[in-house]
């Protein structure tokens, strides 16, 4: 599969390390260009997509969205609560995205690139997203509540 879309020089290797590395993993791999990869975690909660894209310097995984605004506001307290996450938490980027909704990711230097580092915060990252989604879920009960 990653023959076709893996490209020619590093992004290639890259890109081949990447699929490869899904497939050691037993991840499911749905190869969407010749810099973007969806795999799916399964949690405690459902399945996640997760978005893989290679750049020149860094691969950037992201799971968007991990709540789904689902055409509500944010209230005060998941927008506080997302903040707090995003300081505590480090190595992981937390947000709400231009669509509103819930999002992690992140990044991992090309450079530093090897099986052991990208298992770990791809696993990592699923974590988060599975730790915070009953917080946020929470937090938007407590803001939809206080409204009423």
């Amino acid at each position: 599969m990653s023959g076709d879309m893996g490209g020619n020089g590093s992004d290639g290797r890259v890109f081949d390390e990447i699929i490869e590395f899904l497939r050691q993993m037993e991840w499911p791999t749905e190869v969407l260009s010749a810099k973007v990869v969806r795999t799916f975690y399964s949690g405690e909660f459902g399945t996640s997509e997760v978005m893989i894209y290679l750049g020149s310097l860094d691969i950037c995984m992201v799971i968007d969205p991990v709540v789904d605004r689902f055409d509500q506001h944010w209230g005060s307290a998941v927008v506080r609560l997302i903040g707090a996450m995003s300081q505590e938490i480090h190595h992981v980027g937390i947000g709400i995205d231009d669509d509103g909704d819930v999002f992690v990711k992140v990044n991992l230097p090309v450079a530093h690139l090897n099986l052991e580092r990208f298992h770990c915060l791809l696993l990592g990252l699923c974590q988060v997203a599975e730790n915070m989604l009953l917080p946020v879920l929470q937090a938007n009960a407590f803001d939809h509540l206080s409204t009423t």
